[in-house]
C-alpha cells in the first residue's frame, strides 16, 4: 500500500526519535481510495433521456484520453475523416448504416464498428438510433467537413 505518513505528534518517539511500529498518521489516501471515490455508474438509458437533439452527442465519461459520447442520430449525416482519431459506433437501439467509399456497413443494436482515422465515412439512420459513440477528446464531430452548419456540436457533457 502506497501512503504518505508523518509521525504522530506529542510524544511516542523510540530512543532514536523514530515511531514505533505502527504509530504513524496517515495524511494521504491510497491511491485506490483516491481513484474509487470518483466511480459511479450510469444508467445508458436514463442519461439517454437528456440527449434530446439529433446528432449532438453528449459526454457521459472519458478514457485514455478519449471522450464516451451518448447521441441519438435520424437523418444522414456529412460525409467526413477524422484525421487523428477513430470513430467508435455502438448501436444500443435501433439500426445505424455507416456509409464509407467503397461499401456500408448495417448495425443493428448490439454491434459496433470502429472506422480507422483519415478512413471518410457517413452515419445515416432511416430512425432514430442510440448510439455510444468514443473518439479523441477534441475532435470535431463533423471532422475534416469543417463547420457543417447545424450539425457541427460541441463538446458538451451531460
Amino acid at each position: 500500500m502506497n501512503l504518505t505518513q508523518r509521525p504522530l505528534s506529542g510524544g511516542g518517539e523510540t530512543a532514536s526519535g523514530t515511531r514505533a511500529p505502527g504509530q504513524c498518521l496517515r495524511v494521504a489516501e491510497t491511491r485506490h481510495e483516491r481513484v474509487t471515490k470518483g466511480i459511479d455508474k450510469i444508467t445508458l438509458t436514463a442519461a439517454l433521456e437528456h440527449v434530446t437533439e439529433h446528432w449532438r452527442p453528449r459526454i457521459v465519461g472519458e478514457i485514455n484520453g478519449s471522450k464516451i459520447q451518448l447521441a441519438k442520430f435520424k437523418g444522414d449525416f456529412v460525409w467526413h475523416s477524422h484525421e487523428d482519431s477513430d470513430d467508435l459506433f455502438l448501436v444500443l437501439h435501433g439500426r445505424l448504416a455507416i456509409d464509407l467509399p467503397d461499401r456500408t456497413v448495417e448495425l443493428q443494436s448490439g454491434e459496433l464498428v470502429i472506422v480507422p482515422r483519415g478512413l471518410e465515412h457517413r452515419p445515416r439512420a432511416d430512425e432514430e438510433v442510440h448510439v455510444l459513440n468514443i473518439e479523441l477528446k477534441g475532435t470535431v464531430n463533423t471532422g475534416d467537413a469543417g463547420d457543417a452548419g447545424e450539425l457541427t456540436a460541441p463538446e458538451q457533457y451531460l
